[in-house]
């Protein structure tokens, strides 16, 4: 099943869930989800300055308070593919 085909038909638990299964082989580190979350990309940089340094993945139903690139602002609707 493609990572495409995941986004489209799973929540963000459930792909979690795959992405921990499929990724296991490889020692990857922490895989979170939530259904909501500010920025994906927010809680990813706050555990890294916990002095959490290993490959990480996070993964939200809805965002809303997300950046873009130039820092434009990102809001992910819930249900959307991203």
């Amino acid at each position: 099943m493609s990572i495409v085909k995941l986004i489209e038909i799973f929540s963000a638990w459930r792909k979690g869930m795959v992405l921990r299964k499929r990724l296991k082989p490889f020692d990857f580190g922490e895989i979170s989800w939530k259904s909501t979350t500010g920025s994906t990309n927010q809680d990813l940089l706050l555990k890294a300055q916990s002095g959490r340094n290993q490959l990480s993945v996070a993964i939200a139903d809805h965002q809303t308070a997300g950046k873009g690139r130039e820092q434009r602002q990102w809001i992910s609707e819930k249900g959307n593919r991203f």
